[in-house]
């Protein structure tokens, strides 16, 4: 190949980068409750739920994710997420035995939707979680390890930013999780852009043979 071919080449491979889609970033939420939940009554101690379906870039997906209780079941009292990690236990955090873990997140039902999305091209991390009766001055507990007290019912961000697993544990008061917040990242293969720079060298080089 000679040297003005090699030059044509790399500038079109530059531009063809240069030109490729950024990361999209966007964040959601998911009540926990008997809608998101894929499994009927009565609750075990693992139980599989589903976002509601988000869109980008004309792709539309749900995501799957699992909520584990280390002891005990799953528990839905007014349609908020709580734990039974005992016999006698009442069904929301109010024993030091209550404690879950949201893990596994994955893309489901996935729609391209036209674009040059695909299932793999986007990842899901949790971001933050959501509290209902929480606002006594006892009432607290930890997101890996770091511990939120007399929230309010507000919205605790995930320590250390997006996680691919979040464990809550128990450690005082009684109160209940109403939604989880997650951040997905879509980044479109590269492989696409540059078959497309690859198609038009093709075309540039049969041009230029042909003019020659």
């Amino acid at each position: 190949m000679k040297s003005k071919q090699i030059a044509a080449v790399c500038v079109v491979l530059l531009l063809t980068l240069k030109n490729s889609p950024a990361a999209l970033i966007f964040e959601f939420s998911t009540f926990l409750n008997s809608s998101t939940v894929q499994s009927g009554t009565p609750y075990s101690g693992f139980e599989p739920f589903k976002s509601t379906t988000q869109t980008v870039s004309g792709a539309t997906f749900r995501l799957l994710f699992d909520v584990t209780a280390s002891a005990g079941t799953i528990a839905l009292p007014s349609n908020d997420l709580g734990v039974v990690s005992s016999m006698g236990d009442t069904d929301e955090f109010n024993s030091a035995l209550d404690e879950v873990t949201f893990n596994n997140f994955v893309v489901t039902d996935f729609d391209a939707g036209g674009s040059s999305l695909t299932s793999s091209d986007i990842s899901v991390e949790m971001i933050s979680m959501s509290f209902k009766a929480a606002s006594a001055a006892s009432d607290s507990g930890t997101i890996n390890g770091v511990t939120w007290t007399d929230l309010g019912d507000p919205t605790v961000s995930i320590a250390g930013g997006p996680a691919s697993s979040a464990t809550l544990k128990h450690a005082g008061g009684i109160w209940r999780v109403d939604s989880v917040g997650f951040q997905a990242t879509a980044v479109p293969e590269p492989s696409s852009f540059l078959l497309g720079g690859g198609l038009v060298m093709m075309l540039v080089f049969h041009r230029r043979r042909r003019v020659s």
